[in-house]
């Protein structure tokens, strides 16, 4: 997870990639993952990439790239989506195995937005990150709300659980309004 800060309160990056790169103690490339996002102005955002199958113990750098920076000048701040009634918990038997979070996301813009990135940042009692999972909803129309639910498996769990604060989670929803 990568934290970003626009301080440009009138551009907003319409498009760009990243790249990240995790090097091990002899500076060999053991992982590359590629992608692309969007900024608002004065927007402060999460990169996540809540899968990456490489062993933590055998990375000693990491490095982002940021490339191909398209900035617009519009007067959007803010995705113009909320969250509500977020909730968590174990599941319960006979689905025992897997921590959940769910909640409610409402488009509150005069668009309907094809794609809406929902991101949980599980944290710890001194509100470290510890952990993310991230879902979507697509097609959300214009002033809809829908329900979503975001699912740990045991294994990404079992690790965390004696760490997780529950009271802690962080859930934010991206959509690019600039776009339109």
């Amino acid at each position: 997870m990568i934290k970003i800060k626009n301080p440009n309160q009138n551009y907003g990056i319409l498009k760009f990639s990243y790249k990240l790169e995790f090097f091990d103690k002899n500076k060999n490339l053991l992982k590359e993952i590629s992608g692309e996002s969007f900024l608002y102005p004065l927007e402060i955002k999460y990169l996540s990439e809540p899968k990456i199958e490489i062993e933590t113990n055998k990375v000693f750098q990491t490095k982002v790239i940021f490339s191909d920076l398209v900035w617009k000048e519009t007067s959007y701040r803010d995705s113009l989506l909320s969250l509500r009634q977020i909730n968590s918990g174990y599941s319960q038997p006979p689905e025992a195995g897997y921590f959940w979070i769910d909640g409610l996301v409402r488009n509150k813009s005069p668009f309907s937005l094809k794609k809406v990135k929902i991101l949980a940042i599980l944290r710890d009692k001194e509100k470290n990150e510890i952990g993310l999972g991230q879902t979507f909803v697509f097609d959300l129309k214009s002033q809809e709300e829908r329900y979503f639910k975001i699912l740990f498996s045991k294994e990404a769990i079992e690790n965390l659980e004696t760490k997780l604060d529950p009271k802690k989670i962080k859930v934010v929803a991206y959509a690019n309004l600039m776009e339109f």
